[in-house]
């Protein structure tokens, strides 16, 4: 009689399995389900490009430049000297070959230059000066920071740290310079492209 009680379980244990089978078992409550990671995005490769940098002790540099993500550019005068880091505090002008067509006017050439101790791109080409800290040349195409220089009325450095503060800031613009402007919302690479018509020159 002992021995019948577990082959009668052993027996009907599929037919229990099968009947559950069919069932949605309820998720347990704490159980953490792991949802996708984002999809990876890939960090930029900067390259080497010829250019002239004027140092702040007025030392003027020719070579290759290369931008390493910590506050400086590596220098390379020629192809068989190892390369010298050139930290931004040192750095007054730097002038490299290429730019990034998609958001400066400058076809040939991407300028960096200090303004009240800030390191930056300019992105305009006449008296206006519009300057961004993206240290790209056309390696992250179509990249403008999200916080914009300029010069104020009082000589002072100003940020335009959204982008209505910059849109503000144009339509003031045009109004001081008789420019012809739009009553519309621009994009930054607009307003970029907008300031290379009306204010072409240094």
């Amino acid at each position: 009689m002992k021995s019948l009680i577990p082959t009668t379980l052993f027996l009907l244990l599929p037919y229990f399995t099968y009947g559950q089978a069919g069932r949605s078992m309820p998720v347990p409550r704490g159980v953490i389900i792991a949802h996708p990671s984002p999809s990876f995005i890939l960090p930029i490769v900067y390259q080497l490009h010829d250019g002239t940098a004027l140092l702040s002790n007025g030392d003027l540099l020719r070579g290759r430049f290369l931008y390493n993500r910590s506050q400086a550019f590596f220098f390379y005068q020629d192809g068989h000297s190892p390369g010298q880091r050139i930290y931004f505090r040192r750095l007054e002008r730097l002038v490299l070959a290429a730019a990034d067509t998609s958001v400066t006017p400058r076809l040939d050439s991407t300028v960096f230059l200090k303004v009240q101790n800030q390191f930056c791109r300019r992105l305009t080409i006449g008296k206006i000066g519009l300057y961004d800290q993206v240290y790209a040349v056309n390696e992250n195409k179509g990249k403008v920071d999200e916080v914009l220089f300029t010069w104020g009325d009082d000589g002072k450095l100003k940020r335009l740290s959204t982008l209505e503060k910059a849109n503000q800031w144009f339509y003031e613009i045009c109004i001081q310079n008789h420019w012809p402007n739009p009553d519309v919302f621009l994009s930054k690479a607009e307003i970029i492209k907008r300031l290379a018509q009306l204010d072409p020159v240094p």
